[in-house]
């Protein structure tokens, strides 16, 4: 087991634990940045790969972050990049929490709250566009990518039944 390979996950995913308003989707143009050009770990194909997989499998969207670990390292590597995504920003959520008790009545925290929405919003967005550049490649990607889009933003379905025909497509479209 190569210690500095999992010494490289922990620092990077501890720090940017701290950095994931809005869950671990907001993070993903930075976890693409890093596995991908930085370290070449991961190809831009097989990350988006990982990233669809853990998306349709149920729990917290950062649990990719174990996907990475894990291909990048095997099980030492899932495990610490897991305790590494979780640990500090779980350990930060609770201190803060724990203050925000004693300033809730305060003008200034309510609008800190309200200011943070746009910068989750704005993350997550980035790391929609990382994700649909790879699989956007020709029009049968776009087309899924903006139909997918347009259904989950214009109703209030469930889209897992339209995640599995839009698979279905796929295979047949790149076999």
């Amino acid at each position: 087991m190569n210690m500095g390979v999992l010494s490289e996950l922990i620092s990077f995913f501890g720090g940017l634990s701290l950095l994931s308003f809005g869950g671990g989707n907001a993070v993903i143009p930075e976890i693409q940045r890093h596995v991908v050009l930085v370290m070449n770990w991961l190809s831009d194909a097989e990350f988006v790969a990982l990233y669809a997989i853990s998306q349709s499998a149920p729990g917290p969207s950062s649990l990719f972050v174990a996907q990475i670990g894990w291909r990048i390292a095997g099980w030492p590597g899932a495990i610490a990049a897991t305790l590494a995504m979780y640990t500090p920003s779980s350990i930060l959520v609770y201190l803060v929490e724990r203050s925000r008790q004693r300033f809730r009545e305060q003008n200034w925290l309510a609008r800190l709250e309200k200011s943070l929405a746009p910068i989750t919003i704005g993350l997550i967005f980035a790391g929609g566009w990382i994700v649909a550049q790879e699989v956007g490649k020709d029009w049968t990607g776009w087309l899924l990518t903006a139909g997918m889009a347009f259904f989950v933003v214009t109703t209030k379905l469930n889209p897992l039944p339209l995640v599995l025909v839009a698979g279905i497509i796929g295979m047949l479209a790149w076999g």
